[in-house]
């Protein structure tokens, strides 16, 4: 009789195993590495060392599984707190978690705060709506509120060390206590804060506005007359070349006012004349402050900005397919590209291209510079090797292709670059055909000079097949070769029955 301690005790091994109704899970001779799932209805066993023999199995199959496992766990009573603001932490205060066992004996258990964790509860952030509460491999969530913590009300505690200035001075913050309140209530001094209207201080100014959040406040302060004399450049800008129709930039650059009383302070209000749409051979921009002006040098120049073509002009000119018959690793396609309107420039200019078998390329970073190629009647030719391209291996089977071209145009330290967009190549426009390395003609193509109606050349090649070359040949001498041994065969033969 089946020992129901095998029945139940199935361990470990069998933890995920999924019960099947109206089945019983059975170890056979209790060896649990072999069990199976056997009817009900089929299961009796008979044992003569018991009464009448009779020793039927009772047996059956339930969804409940006792096994003191976890089962889950559940949040029984909320915290207290369930609404925050951005910044705290959860407080699980009042919160009781219930765990639930696949036990008879002691199916739930109310657990110690100190045995689960809690995931995300720290540094709350406005509109989180739960943390996670996990025990063992089981986890809850807590729903929460989480609004942003707004500033209220902002006030200068202490008022600046200086309050009265010279004209074109900048205000100093030194001593300035500045005390921010929040929604929560709480409050706290601050030291984040923007001053606006501060720098090259005018005698009209009473105060200043400091802000923080959304709230303002005013710091008064007194402005004496002291007359800006004039303003100069002490520092240039880090960029003084341009290309035609960009505009200034003023990175880098000091402007410098000096007052009356020979003191000097950086000017950050100025504004820039004739910096915008910089026209060719212009020299200079000008810096206005305060009625007073300074002059910046600059250079403009004509760069070939995307002027040297674009998608209208640059086309696949022509494509010549090349397979070698006694090495198939050898075939490669040459693609020669015709790019029509080239501008008459003094650019250094560089030509680079990439094929693929995609025609939505992004980030090209594997590019191929143009070695040789040749100008004539603004217009521009170069051959492009696909055995040259990085990923030759990928793109070596594909009929169609697509070429990108990029032009790299220099002039002095400025530098234009233009990509072009897919241009599609197909690689049965024409095929030059090479036997025993031998180049022979065929009818799109008669280069050698030999007659273009050879029958040994098949001019109706795809990409990536051998063509027909000398095959004729070759079967005339498999044929001589067959006749001949055929009749040595025979001669043998026949002269095999004289021999002793």
């Amino acid at each position: 009789m089946l020992n129901p301690k095998t029945l139940f005790g199935i361990g470990s091994p069998y933890s995920k195993v999924k019960t099947e109704s109206g089945k019983c899970f059975l170890a056979v001779e209790n060896n649990l590495e072999n069990c199976t799932w056997s009817d009900l209805g089929k299961m009796s066993e008979t044992r003569p060392s018991l009464p009448n023999c009779d020793s039927t199995i009772k047996a059956f199959t339930t969804t409940e599984l006792v096994d003191e496992s976890l089962k889950n766990i559940e949040i029984t009573t909320p915290p207290t707190k369930t609404s925050y603001f951005e910044g705290e932490s959860f407080d699980k205060t009042g919160m009781v978690v219930k765990a639930n066992y696949n036990s008879r004996t002691k199916p739930t258990a109310i657990l110690d705060a100190s045995s689960y964790t809690i995931t995300n509860g720290t540094d709350l952030k406005a509109g989180q709506t739960s943390v996670t509460i996990t025990y063992e491999d089981k986890s809850v969530t807590q729903p929460i509120t989480v609004q942003k913590n707004t500033v209220t009300d902002l006030k200068i505690k202490t008022p600046p060390t200086k309050v009265e200035y010279k004209e074109g001075q900048h205000f100093d913050k030194a001593g300035m206590v500045v005390e921010a309140t929040f929604k929560d209530g709480t409050k706290k001094i601050i030291t984040d804060y923007k001053v606006e209207n501060g720098n090259n201080l005018k005698t009209t100014q009473t105060e200043i506005k400091i802000s923080y959040g959304e709230k303002t406040v005013s710091q008064p302060i007194t402005v004496i007359p002291n007359p800006l004399i004039e303003i100069s450049i002490t520092t240039a800008p880090t960029k003084t070349k341009y290309g035609v129709g960009e505009d200034f930039d003023k990175t880098g650059m000091v402007v410098t006012g000096t007052y009356q009383d020979k003191s000097t302070q950086e000017i950050t209000e100025y504004t820039v004349e004739n910096g915008t749409n910089l026209a060719l051979g212009q020299t200079s921009v000008t810096i206005k402050y305060e009625g007073k002006t300074a002059t910046q040098t600059i250079s403009v120049v004509e760069l070939a900005k995307n002027s040297n073509f674009d998608n209208a002009n640059c086309n696949v000119k022509k494509v010549q397919a090349y397979y070698y018959t006694n090495d198939a690793k050898k075939d490669y396609s040459l693609i020669s590209v015709d790019i029509n309107g080239i501008a008459k420039t003094d650019d250094s200019v560089e030509y680079y291209y990439y094929l693929s078998s995609n025609k939505d390329e992004k980030d090209i970073s594997n590019w191929v510079k143009v070695t040789e190629s040749q100008n004539s009647n603004d217009s521009l030719q170069f051959v492009i090797d696909s055995r040259k391209v990085a990923n030759y291996s990928d793109i070596s089977s594909n009929d169609v292709l697509y070429v990108y071209v990029k032009e790299i145009a220099t002039r002095g330290s400025e530098e234009s670059v233009f990509s072009s967009k897919a241009m599609s190549v197909v690689y049965k426009d024409k095929v030059e055909t090479f036997v025993d390395n031998v180049k022979v003609d065929n009818i799109q193509g008669n280069t050698s000079g030999s007659d273009s109606s050879d029958k040994n050349v098949d001019d109706t090649l795809a990409h990536g097949k051998l063509p027909f070359a000398g095959v004729k040949t070759v079967l005339i001498l498999a044929l001589l070769v067959l006749i001949f041994g055929l009749l040595g065969f025979v001669r043998y033969k026949n002269l095999s029955k004289y021999v002793k």
